[in-house]
């Protein structure tokens, strides 16, 4: 319908303004709103570059949430033949 084509536009348009912190000051007094999650991996990845591609994946995420900003638990790196970045955290608003 067209409200869904509506929020799918405006998600797209607006993740990139979601805040990724690792600080649980920046959360406080915000509603949590669910744990998150995203992963890039290449053979012989670019440890930046799959980083910046699991930050991508997870504002996405949040952002369908409605969230404006995301609390990092977890950002782990892994390198064997497939780089791999892990990013988890909460989606807040």
């Amino acid at each position: 319908d067209l409200c869904s084509l509506f929020l799918a536009l405006w998600f797209l348009k607006d993740w990139e303004k979601i805040i990724v912190t690792k600080n649980p000051e920046d959360v406080k007094g915000l509603t949590r709103l669910k744990e998150v999650s995203a992963e890039a991996a290449r053979f012989y990845g670019k440890q930046s570059k799959l980083r910046e591609e699991a930050t991508k994946k997870i504002k996405e995420e949040a952002a369908k949430l409605g969230a404006t900003i995301i609390l990092v638990t977890t950002d782990s790196f892994t390198m064997t033949p497939v780089n791999n970045v892990v990013m988890e955290g909460t989606a807040y608003k």
